[in-house]
């Protein structure tokens, strides 16, 4: 599975809005300069881990400010 299909997969597989999260995974494809048409497992998985990691980092810089 690639491409357009994975995304849908994903998409639907959230639970969430399935035009959001298809607009928001694009955002990250393009912006680790990837071709939906070429997107492939491998890729996603480590589009996903960069995303998770930096919401993670930016809600843990929230928890801190407002530990203060």
């Amino acid at each position: 599975m690639e491409g357009e299909t994975l995304i849908n997969e994903v998409a639907l597989a959230t639970g969430l809005p399935v035009e959001w999260v298809k607009i928001e995974l694009k955002k990250l494809i393009y912006e680790q300069g990837l071709k939906i048409e070429t997107l492939n497992l491998s890729h996603l998985r480590i589009i996903l881990a960069d995303y998770l990691q930096d919401t993670l980092i930016k809600a843990k810089k929230e928890m801190d400010l407002h530990q203060l």
